[in-house]
């Protein structure tokens, strides 16, 4: 149980980061910041793609590869500077995030 108990702390401690830079993300595309939405997303992706590998051996894998093809998405809104489209996925990406964290 306790081994439970961290592994949670853990993906929890990975997650969080990952939403709230994609939260600043999505605000920066809507304020027209593409530059500053770029970085933020861009980071929250590398810090997905580092701890994926933990994620999945913990998690169950749909959500993850609904992340992942998520962030495929959210580069296209991103060279398209579709803010309103950008800002939906940022707002799943969050969403399925926060989920697998609370695995």
């Amino acid at each position: 149980m306790a081994l439970g108990i961290a592994v949670t702390v853990m993906v929890d401690r990975f997650c969080a980061p990952i939403s709230r830079e994609l939260d600043r993300a999505c605000l920066a595309a809507q304020q027209g910041k593409w530059d500053q939405a770029e970085q933020l997303s861009g980071w929250a992706k590398e810090r997905w793609e580092k701890h994926r590998a933990l994620h999945a051996a913990v998690t169950n894998h749909e959500p993850m590869e609904q992340i992942d093809a998520l962030f495929d998405q959210l580069e296209i809104y991103k060279q398209a500077r579709d803010g309103l489209r950008f800002a939906e996925c940022c707002a799943r990406l969050v969403s399925l995030t926060d989920a697998v964290a609370e695995f």
